[in-house]
C-alpha cells in the first residue's frame, strides 16, 4: 500500500498550507550544517503555530540543483550544480522560473470569486523571476538526535495550474512533513517558451527542457537526500494537474530511466499525460511563430535558430505570442524523439515494463477544470446553446469537420432529450470507430456528464455496451 488514512489527510493539509511566512512558523534556531556533495548548507528550524503536538522542521530553502541555465545554457539540457565551499544559508525562498501569469478576473463574467482567491494567494509569491532558477526546498521533521540513524520517506512535489506559470515556492510541506514523518521537496523548473518550446526546425531538436530540469532535481535528491535523513530509495514522486502529466511523462521516459532509482511510486492528482492538454501538438507551428516574431531563421539548421534565441533578451523571449487553436496548449511536453519519444498512450503500451516497475495512486476532485468556466456559469449554469458550443468547439479543435461529417448536433426544446440524442449520435460513432467521440466521452466522463445537463444515472455505459 502506498498510504495510509492518516497520509491521505496530510495530503489534504499540504495543499491547504501555503508558504512559510503566511502560516507564520516561528524559526527558532538554525539547523545544524549538513554536507552535500556541492558544499555545506545551513537552514531553519521552525515551530509550527498550529498545534503544539507538531513536532519542529527543518526547512533548507533555495538549494541549486542544476547550473543556471542562462546564456549559452538556455535553450540546454541542466547542466551539473555549482559548488561551493562556505557555508549556504538556505533560508530564502529562491527566484521562480521566468513566467506569465495570469490576469485575476475584474468582473464576475471572468472568471469565479473561488479562482481569483487562488491566484490571490499564489501570485504574491511568483513576482521575483529569474532564468537563475533551478532551485529546489527542502521540508524536513527535526532531529532530536542528529546522530539517529533513522532514515525518511521522501515526497518530491510536481507543481500544477499550467506548463507556463507557477512554482514550487508557495506550497509549505511543513505539516505534511511533521505529521506526516516524512521529507517534503518542493521545486522550480523552466515554464513555457523556455522549458518546453522546440528551439530548432528539426523535429529531432532536444525540447522538453522543463522535464530535463525535474530529471536533475531528482538525481540531486538521490545523490543528497540521506544527508538530510531522507531515505533515496524511497522517493515517491507526486504531481498535481499539469504537474501530475510531468509525473506521467516521467514514470515512461528513457532519459529518466537511464538512472536507476530516481523515484519508486508515483501519485497523480488530477492529471495525466493521456489528457489532451498534456501534450502540445503540431510544436513546429509555434517554433516558426516564435521565430518570425524575433527575426530568427526559421528556414536554416536547429542550431542557427537556437544560437539566434540565445541572443535575445528575456523580456523580448516573454513578450512573444502565438496563435493557439482551442484545447490546445503551445508550450507544454512534446514529442522530441529522445524525452518524450512518442505519444504517451504509444509509450504506455510499449514501454510496460517502465510503467508497471512503479506503485501508482490516481484521482481527481468532483468538478475538475472548472477554472475553465467563468463566475456567473458555474454559479447559475450554461445556457444549452452555450453547452453545445463548448462541445461543438471541442470536436472541430480536436478533429477536422470534414474528416468527420457525420458527427451532427440536433435541436430540440426539451434540454435532456437533445442531450440524449447527442450522446447517441456519439455514442454510434464511438461504436465505428470514430476516435473524436472516444475521447470526448472520457472528457464529459471527467466532468461527471454535467457538461450535458443530464443526471449521472441517465449516462451509464452499459445503456450503449461500451
Amino acid at each position: 500500500m502506498i498510504c495510509k488514512v492518516h497520509f491521505v489527510v496530510v495530503l489534504v493539509c499540504f495543499f491547504g498550507c501555503v508558504e512559510l511566512q503566511e502560516r507564520n512558523w516561528k524559526v527558532i534556531s538554525k539547523t545544524r550544517t549538513i554536507q552535500t556533495r556541492q558544499g555545506p548548507v545551513e537552514g531553519l528550524v521552525t515551530q509550527s503555530p498550529f498545534n503544539n503536538k507538531l513536532r519542529n522542521v527543518e526547512v533548507y530553502l533555495g538549494l541549486p540543483y542544476a547550473a543556471p541555465p542562462v546564456g549559452s545554457q538556455r535553450f540546454m539540457p541542466p547542466g551539473s550544480p555549482p559548488t561551493w565551499k562556505t557555508t549556504l544559508q538556505a533560508d530564502r525562498l529562491p527566484a521562480v522560473c521566468p513566467q506569465r501569469l495570469p490576469q485575476i478576473g475584474r468582473r464576475r463574467q471572468d472568471k469565479s470569486a473561488e479562482r481569483n482567491r487562488q491566484l490571490r494567494r499564489l501570485l504574491p509569491f511568483l513576482t521575483n523571476e529569474n532564468e537563475d532558477c533551478l532551485y529546489l526546498n527542502i521540508y524536513a521533521p527535526a532531529r532530536d538526535n542528529p546522530m539517529a540513524s533513522r532514515k525518511y520517506p521522501v515526497i518530491v512535489f510536481i507543481h500544477g495550474e499550467s506548463f507556463e506559470w507557477n512554482s514550487g515556492n508557495p506550497y509549505d510541506g511543513s505539516v505534511l512533513a511533521s505529521f506526516g514523518e516524512v521529507i517534503v521537496i518542493t521545486l522550480n523548473f523552466r515554464l513555457g517558451i523556455l522549458g518546453f518550446l522546440r528551439p530548432g526546425v528539426s523535429d529531432h531538436t532536444l525540447s522538453n527542457f522543463g522535464l530535463l530540469d525535474q530529471i536533475a532535481a531528482l538525481q540531486w535528491i538521490k545523490d543528497n537526500i540521506r544527508a538530510f535523513g531522507g531515505d533515496e530509495n524511497k522517493v515517491t514522486l507526486m504531481g498535481h494537474d499539469t504537474g501530475a502529466a510531468c509525473v506521467n511523462y516521467l514514470m515512461v521516459s528513457p532519459v529518466s530511466q537511464g538512472v536507476t532509482g530516481l523515484f519508486h511510486r508515483a501519485i497523480l492528482m488530477s492529471g495525466t499525460a493521456l489528457a489532451d492538454w498534456a501534450l502540445t501538438k503540431n510544436p513546429m507551428s509555434y517554433t516558426v511563430q516564435v521565430g518570425n516574431s524575433l527575426n530568427c531563421p526559421t528556414q536554416e539548421t536547429s542550431e542557427g535558430m537556437s544560437n539566434c534565441l540565445r541572443r535575445k533578451r528575456l523580456s523580448d523571449l516573454m513578450a512573444v505570442k502565438v496563435g493557439v487553436p482551442p484545447f490546445q496548449t503551445p508550450f507544454g511536453p512534446l514529442i522530441d524523439g529522445t524525452v518524450v519519444p512518442n505519444e504517451p498512450a504509444k509509450l504506455m503500451t510499449t514501454l510496460k515494463h517502465l510503467f508497471s516497475r512503479y506503485e501508482l495512486l490516481y484521482g481527481m476532485t468532483e468538478i475538475e477544470s472548472d477554472d475553465l468556466l467563468d463566475g456567473v456559469s458555474l454559479a447559475q449554469g450554461m445556457l444549452e446553446e452555450e453547452k453545445m458550443k463548448i462541445i461543438k468547439d471541442y470536436i472541430r479543435a480536436k478533429y477536422e469537420q470534414s474528416k468527420h461529417p457525420q458527427t451532427q448536433f440536433h435541436s430540440s426544446s426539451d434540454h435532456a432529450r437533445r442531450s440524449e440524442l447527442v450522446m447517441d449520435d456519439t455514442c454510434r460513432l464511438y461504436a465505428s470507430g470514430s476516435p473524436a467521440v472516444g475521447s470526448l466521452l472520457a472528457w464529459i466522463e471527467l466532468s461527471g456528464y454535467n457538461i450535458l445537463g443530464v443526471k449521472n444515472s441517465k449516462l451509464e455505459r452499459n445503456k450503449w455496451n461500451i
